[in-house]
């Protein structure tokens, strides 16, 4: 805590405190009546830049957005925002601003609290109603404790924790290390309710942004300073604005997370906020089951926009994406593939969306007990009616079972359709596509990689499908007890002999264990070629294919997201690999127990150090659980960085990257 702090006069009516403060509970009761204001003293810097611009949030009329920031921005980014009642000497009318970044932690300015500030609160929804004009119902968190507290000149932020966990109910804006053009304060001047301005007159100088006609007050300190991707790049704190001039300026976040011991640990930039995307396809809302629900992410519909895909128990339905991490009205697809309309089953029966036919939009592929059956997208989140594609791959169409026998779709001889693959007893088998929903007759495409051909386990022995030689080709890749072997593809339903790829990533070879150590096939360094990727005990360790079926020797890529570097566990943390920054590289995405972190290739098989994207979407930030929750990435909104796609109680969660 500050040993002293520089004093500002500042005067309010009686008659205004009696209506600010609830007395008993130190609350807000309600807005100020018309006329009724802070008298502040007038040596406080102006801050109004001209003409007074500030806009009640709820009656914003669009003017900014040409900056980035129409009525949908406005909409989704203010409830984060919150009025401060501060006891604090410094804080004008005893009121600031300040902006959720995390269910718990507030953000502000450090000149609005001093050693009685937990002895305050924070409230939220504190906003005019455009239509009645009445100040809407607040609700009011009292602050737990100060976590962080920068110095009232140079660092001019602190760090709150309130109790409740408002940020569960209003969310919260993630920080971002960089400048900005174009930003907004969403802010409450004056104690006022809650108000908006907009700019592009944006400068940094040292550990300052300062910025020109956008208009601020007394109270508006420790406002977050937006940018149009919603993420808080500065904290207001000072005025400066004339009627003839001036700028008003605040702390830059650069210059914050440099100072701060909690920032890079508590939130950095990675992700937007969290949304609800559709109240559909949860565990409440609609009573999705992991176990007998599969749900996905596919493009159906040919718009380059993943959309939701969930086999229910009355047929599959679908939520065609809008491309801002939302989805439209789930529909009833196709009554079939579901747990009554079928009866498909998880253990049994594999179910999963594959473009068969080479149109763009992903199709309906299932593995039912007689073959296996498909249903060509309409293109508008409908399906054509089911056929049997092939009378094999089944459970009694061959004997196939989950437990022995992974069966996957993918294109082995490069012509843009997906074609069946299965590691069967005696081997692998494959069946091409032919185009219309059906698919040639199976064969034996090698004698390997098998229950029997070879001793391969489900429990022990992964097995996948990739291009590991860039030859628009899916090739096997499969973890043995003695290390990856690989089998390029023929192009024509045949593999080449099996070669030992890597004498590592094994049962024996490194001690490798499906259920403590993942492992999967991804291209991280973009040269068009899948490398190995595995999560170790002790990190994450990566081999670059080198082109021909075998890869580069192994390297730690970074010493986290491991068994015991950092406590990963299967069973409570997924971890897959997605291009999040749109580089063509794969970066590692984590759901630890305090949210998401990920950790950008680096190029070489590395990786630069992890961050924390958002805080949700974790075992503890959120209450995820992999028996109840889905989580996964996709492309919501076609601009080719992967996004947070989650399965929750109250529906589909979403979080858009912002890289």
């Amino acid at each position: 805590m500050k040993i002293s702090k520089k004093l500002l006069s500042v005067t309010v009516t009686l008659a205004c405190i009696a209506n600010i403060y609830a007395g008993e509970n130190d609350a807000f009761v309600r807005k100020l009546t018309e006329g009724e204001h802070f008298i502040v003293n007038r040596n406080l810097p102006e801050s109004i830049c001209g003409p007074n611009d500030l806009q009640h949030v709820e009656s914003y009329d669009n003017r900014y957005q040409n900056l980035g920031f129409d009525l949908a921005f406005v909409d989704a980014h203010q409830a984060s925002v919150g009025a401060m009642k501060s006891s604090a000497s410094n804080s004008a009318g005893s009121y600031c601003s300040g902006t959720l970044i995390s269910e718990q932690l507030f953000l502000t300015a450090s000149h609005c609290i001093d050693s009685g500030t937990t002895n305050d609160v924070v409230a939220f929804n504190y906003q005019l109603n455009a239509t009645s004009g009445v100040v809407r119902n607040q609700e009011f968190f009292n602050i737990e404790s100060v976590l962080e507290d920068g110095d009232d000149n140079s660092l001019d932020y602190a760090i709150l924790v309130l109790q409740g966990s408002p940020g569960t109910r209003y969310g919260w804006r993630n920080v971002q290390v960089q400048t900005a053009n174009e930003i907004l304060i969403i802010q409450h001047p004056l104690g006022e309710a809650k108000q908006l301005e907009a700019g592009n007159d944006v400068l940094s100088s040292g550990n300052r942004l300062t910025y020109a006609q956008l208009d601020t007050e007394p109270g508006s300190s420790g406002s977050g300073v937006l940018n149009n991707n919603g993420n808080i790049v500065a904290v207001h704190t000072n005025g400066g604005c004339t009627s003839s001039g001036g700028r008003n300026s605040g702390t830059s976040m650069a210059a914050i997370v440099d100072n701060s011991s909690v920032l890079p640990i508590v939130n950095t930039t990675g992700f937007d906020s969290v949304k609800l995307g559709l109240a559909a396809f949860g565990y409440d809302a609609g009573g999705w089951r992991v176990a007998n629900h599969p749900r996905m992410m596919a493009d159906v519909n040919g718009d380059s926009l993943d959309d939701v895909v969930g086999f229910a128990n009355g047929g599959v339905y679908t939520a065609l994406s809008n491309g801002d991490g939302t989805f439209a009205t789930a529909r009833l697809g196709i009554a079939a593939f579901g747990y009554s309309a079928g009866g498909w089953r998880v253990e049994s029966h594999p179910r999963m969306m594959a473009d068969v036919n080479g149109d763009g939009s992903a199709d309906i592929v299932g593995f039912a007990n007689g073959g296996v059956y498909t249903a060509l997208s309409n293109g508008n989140g409908t399906f054509a009616s089911a056929r049997l594609g092939i009378a094999a791959f089944g459970y009694n169409a061959g004997g196939w079972r989950v437990e022995s026998h992974p069966r996957i779709m993918s294109d082995i001889n490069g012509d843009g359709r997906a074609d069946i693959v299965g590691f069967a007893n005696g081997g692998v088998y494959t069946a091409l596509s032919n185009g219309d929903g059906t698919f040639v007759p199976a064969r034996l495409g090698i004698a390997a990689f098998g229950y029997n051909a070879g001793g391969w386990r489900v429990e022990s022995h992964p097995r996948m499908m990739s291009d590991i030689n860039d030859d628009g080709r899916a090739d096997i890749v499969g973890f043995a007890n003695g290390g990856v072997y690989t089998a390029l593809s023929n192009g024509d339903g045949t593999f080449a002999p099996a070669r030992l790829g890597i004498a590592a990533f094994g049962y024996n070879a490194g001690g490798w264990r499906v259920e403590s150590h993942p492992r999967m096939i991804s291209d991280v360094n973009g040269d068009g070629n899948a490398d190995i990727v595995g999560f170790a005990n002790g990190g994450v360790y990566t081999a670059l294919s080198n082109g021909n079926g075998t890869f580069s020797p192994a390297r730690l890529g970074i010493a986290a997201f491991g068994y015991n570097a950092g406590g990963w566990r299967v069973e409570n943390h997924p971890r897959m690999m997605a291009d999040v920054n749109s580089d063509g590289r794969d970066d590692i995405v984590g759901f630890a127990n305090g949210g998401v972190y990920t950790a950008l290739s680096n190029g070489n098989g590395t990786f630069s150090s992890a961050q924390l994207g958002v805080a949700s979407f974790g075992y503890s930030a959120g209450g995820w659980r992999v028996e109840n929750h889905p989580r996964m990435m996709a492309d919501l909104n076609g601009d080719g960085s992967a996004d947070i796609v989650g399965f929750a109680n109250n529906g589909v969660n979403t979080a858009l990257s912002n890289r």
